[in-house]
């Protein structure tokens, strides 16, 4: 063991999985349902739409994020897409269309790499993982920005209601002498 600190990864919501893949595959089934059915206009619309999105949600949705020693790893089901520390420019909360989330800062992270914005995450992370993804700036981006507020103590890790893998698996945990999150181990 080297002593370097691990990865930091971080997770986005069951909920945001769900709706970046379940409904857009409704929409394809029901229209190759509605071709089979002897096809429309209106089928192959819904064929087209629910492939279209679905594509998107397969192939740009995050499920996880990794920021490591070479850059930022977005990990979605079809692809991983690398982000090298070269190109990302900061490190932001992404613009909230609700206005509660923009006033409480309770909204996600996106890695800006010119003016374009890359989805980390859909979900707050806990204090302790903005800690650990400021500590990953500090140590490997060599100028990257984190230009996002610091979230509440009561927000909950976004690795909660994930599968741990082992120790030294990139999850952050809270220091020992503060209450735990429960593990789902």
């Amino acid at each position: 063991m080297t002593g370097e600190p691990g990865a930091v990864v971080l997770h986005t919501s069951w909920r945001g999985r769900f709706l970046s893949t379940v409904p857009p595959a409704v929409l394809l089934l029901g229209g190759l349902w509605g071709l089979s059915a002897g096809g429309s206009v209106i089928a192959v619309l819904l064929v087209v739409l629910g492939g279209f999105v679905l594509a998107v949600g397969l192939f740009d949705f995050p499920w996880r994020a990794v920021i490591g020693p070479e850059g930022v790893e977005r990990r979605c089901p079809l692809r991983t897409d690398r982000l090298p520390w070269e190109r990302v420019t900061a490190i932001a909360r992404p613009r909230s269309t609700k206005m509660g989330e923009r006033l409480t800062g309770k909204s996600g992270l996106v890695a800006e790499v010119g003016k374009r914005r890359y989805l980390l995450t859909n979900r707050c992370e806990s204090r302790f993982e903005y800690e650990a993804v400021d500590g990953a700036l500090g140590r490997w981006s060599g100028g990257t920005l984190l230009r996002a507020s610091e979230p509440e103590n009561e927000v909950a890790p976004t690795w909660m209601y994930q599968r741990r893998m082992d120790d030294g698996d990139g999850f952050v945990d809270a220091p020992s002498d503060l209450p735990r999150w429960p593990s789902r181990r």
